[in-house]
């Protein structure tokens, strides 16, 4: 709900940047569209937008994510190091130095409240939202960075691997070489707006760009977010795919689980895009025979090979597990949502 709250608002500025291009191109509205008046009106909505939609998404998706790891780690003692590290360091910096009243007195006793819940160390904890989201800096990329890696997101990955297409051939070509230069520009221009600065216009075509680039982002935080997620929490290792055939869609899978069933619901990372993909078994196979159960015990093939497909489709590499049914409905993509 946050990625897509997050994500409209990014196709709301080049819905609005479209239509401006309808007004250029119509003669009647054309002087009007071209008037400094509605280009800086134009220029300053969809930079503050696009500034505000990050920092929100951002905010929420960490905030969300502190109160739902008492689902993903039931007991405290199984919250990853960095994690805990971070909250505690966090927690007690803003406990300490809020002398100005920055933070509500409800936010400074839920804090003390997430601490005491933590020094038990068993179940019944709660991670502080305020404290792991609270940030003093505009979200450059080396403070975006930061944040997440409180809840255990290293952003090297998700910039390293962002297709330079916009950079390289598009429209911010010569503009901005990497992520870290736009976002240093998003937060220059939209300060700048804030003290009444227009010096430097940037034109529909630049703006619709930043706002793709920065919808790519968003996805990609929320991707890595989950899959960071199902690599820290318990799960049951069903497998390792030993093989993918494209015609009949059907993995070859070690078994490794005691037992494996069709409608069992696999998580894993998916080949090529290395996204995390949920998928349900709609056939197995047991040495080329079709079966709706399979003990690993008493499994016909000796090598102890399994064939299934899955709905929808996903092509998984490597490793493939079963979840909590409470975990697994958090993580669930929007592909798998949609079919199920």
């Amino acid at each position: 709900m946050i990625l897509k709250s997050a994500v409209a608002r990014f196709d709301e500025v080049t819905s609005v940047l479209r239509f401006d291009d309808q007004l250029r191109s119509n003669p009647e509205t054309r002087s009007s569209a071209r008037s400094a008046e509605w280009r800086r009106l134009l220029y300053s909505g969809a930079i503050i937008n696009m500034y505000g939609a990050l920092e929100q998404f951002v905010d929420d998706t960490i905030e969300k994510y502190a109160s739902l790891c008492g689902t993903f780690f039931k007991n405290y003692d199984l919250v990853p190091e960095a994690l805990r590290k971070s909250h505690d360091e966090q927690a007690r910096k803003l406990l300490n130095r809020d002398g100005g009243g920055r933070l509500s007195r409800e936010d400074t006793d839920q804090m003390v409240r997430c601490l005491a819940s933590c020094l038990d160390g068993g179940e019944g904890y709660q991670l502080s939202g305020t404290a792991l989201s609270y940030h003093d800096n505009n979200l450059k990329m080396h403070v975006l960075s930061e944040m997440f890696g409180r809840v255990n997101v290293l952003l090297d990955g998700i910039v390293n691997s962002l297709r330079l297409d916009e950079f390289e051939n598009g429209a911010l070509k010569g503009i901005y070489g990497d992520m870290d230069s736009l976002l240093l520009d998003l937060v220059n221009r939209r300060n700048e707006i804030s003290h009444g600065d227009y010096a430097d216009l940037a034109g529909p075509e630049v703006l619709t760009a930043m706002a793709e680039v920065l919808k790519w982002l968003v996805t990609s935080l929320t991707d890595e977010l989950r899959k960071s997620t199902f690599n820290s929490i318990r799960s049951v290792d069903v497998g390792y795919v030993q093989h993918y055939f494209d015609e009949p869609q059907a993995h070859l899978v070690k078994l490794q689980s005691a037992e494996l069933s069709v409608g069992d619901v696999l998580f894993g990372l998916e080949r090529g895009t290395q996204r995390l993909r949920a998928a349900r078994i709609t056939s197995l196979q047991d040495d080329s025979t079709a079966v709706d159960l399979i003990l690993r015990d008493s499994m016909r093939d000796a090598e102890g090979i399994v064939g299934l497909t899955v709905s929808p489709v996903v092509k998984f590499g490597g490793k493939i597990s079963t979840i909590p049914s409470d975990c697994a409905d958090i993580l669930y993509d929007d592909a798998f949502r949609s079919m199920n």
